[in-house]
C-alpha cells in the first residue's frame, strides 16, 4: 500500500465572521477623481457597463461589463474610465474576509461573471435597495416583478425606480398611475381555481 501526505498550512482563523461594511453604485462623470488607495476591507466590484481600467498593485487591467474585480486589503488600487464608455459599477466593502488566489503572493483577481450576470446583477441590486433606507411606507417606486410564487401566496419584487421623476430604463409592462394595488390575480380569467391576494 501507498500513501501520501499532504499537510495543509492554513493561516489562523479570524476571530470574527465578515461582514458588509458597504455597497455604492458609481458611473463615471466628470467629477470622477481616480487616486490611488487602499481599505483595510476587500472591495468586491462587479462592472455593469461601460469600460475602463483597474490599477492594481502597479499594474493596469481592462474591465468590461460582467467584470468582477475582486481586491484583497491593503492592495493599492483605482478605477479608470473611458470617456467614450462611462464604467458604472457596483462595489462592496467586506471586513474580514480575504480571497486566496491560484497565482501565489496575489492580492486581486478578475473574474468575468456573464454566465451569471441576470443572478449577480439582481441580487446586488436587491442589497443596494436594502441598504438604502430612504425608502419608506407608501412611496410610489417602480417594481420589477421577480416571481410569482401563488402557491406561498408571495410575490418577490425590486425596487428599479424610487425617483419617479427620472425617466425609466426601460419601458414598463404594468403600472399603477394612481392609488394603490388593492388585488392582485395569479390565475387567468378561464382558469376553474382564482388564485388571487389582497392588499
Amino acid at each position: 500500500m501507498s500513501t501520501q501526505r499532504f499537510d495543509i498550512q492554513h493561516a489562523p482563523a479570524p476571530r470574527e465572521s465578515f461582514r458588509l461594511l458597504y455597497i455604492s453604485k458609481s458611473r463615471f462623470g466628470g467629477d470622477w477623481n481616480s487616486t490611488t488607495h487602499t481599505h483595510s476591507c476587500t472591495e468586491l466590484f462587479y462592472c455593469l457597463s461601460g469600460e475602463g481600467q483597474f490599477y492594481l498593485a502597479g499594474q493596469l487591467f481592462p474591465v468590461k461589463p460582467d467584470d468582477m474585480v475582486i481586491v484583497n486589503p491593503q492592495v493599492e488600487h483605482t478605477e479608470l474610465s473611458l470617456n467614450a464608455s462611462p464604467l458604472e459599477y457596483i462595489v462592496l466593502g467586506v471586513a474580514s474576509m480575504e480571497f486566496l488566489f491560484s497565482k501565489a503572493d496575489t492580492n486581486y483577481a478578475i473574474f468575468n461573471c456573464r454566465e451569471n450576470r441576470e443572478r449577480m446583477v439582481t441580487l446586488l441590486h436587491m442589497l443596494l435597495a436594502e441598504a438604502d433606507r430612504s425608502l419608506h411606507p407608501g412611496q410610489a417606486v417602480s417594481v420589477y416583478i421577480k416571481n410569482i410564487l401563488p402557491d406561498k401566496m408571495k410575490i418577490k419584487l425590486v425596487v428599479v425606480n424610487k425617483n419617479l421623476a427620472q425617466p425609466l430604463r426601460f419601458e414598463p409592462h404594468y403600472f399603477v398611475t394612481r392609488g394603490r394595488i388593492k388585488k392582485w390575480t395569479y390565475s387567468t380569467p378561464q382558469s376553474r381555481k382564482q388564485i388571487e391576494t389582497v392588499f
